[in-house]
């Protein structure tokens, strides 16, 4: 069976802006005119931001395959990004504060 490719866990990516910028996350989102947790959501979220995610490899200096390889193709274009969706692979979220109020 193939293996998805994985790319860069978003702690790497995370420490790597920190590092090549000087910026914290949302310094940087605010500096792209964007809200406080828009690189983080990015970094984290696959249908979050494209534009994002070119800023983040731009400030990383690689290619956007190499960070994603399952958002973006080598040549530079968005992979469908709702093929591999699976509701039914969310973990179930309770509400266990309602449920004790009850």
């Amino acid at each position: 069976m193939a293996r998805n490719p994985v790319g860069w866990h978003p702690e790497d990516i995370k420490a790597a802006l920190r590092k090549n910028s000087g910026l914290t996350l949302s310094a940087l989102s605010s500096q792209w005119g964007f809200g406080r947790k828009a690189v983080s959501n990015t970094i984290c979220r696959a249908d979050y931001s494209s534009p994002i995610e070119r800023r983040i490899a731009d400030v990383l200096g690689v290619a956007l395959h190499e960070v994603w390889p399952a958002r973006w193709t080598v040549s530079g274009s968005s992979k469908s990004r709702s093929s591999g969706f699976d509701p039914i692979a969310l973990p179930a979220v309770r509400n266990t504060q309602n449920a004790k109020a009850a």
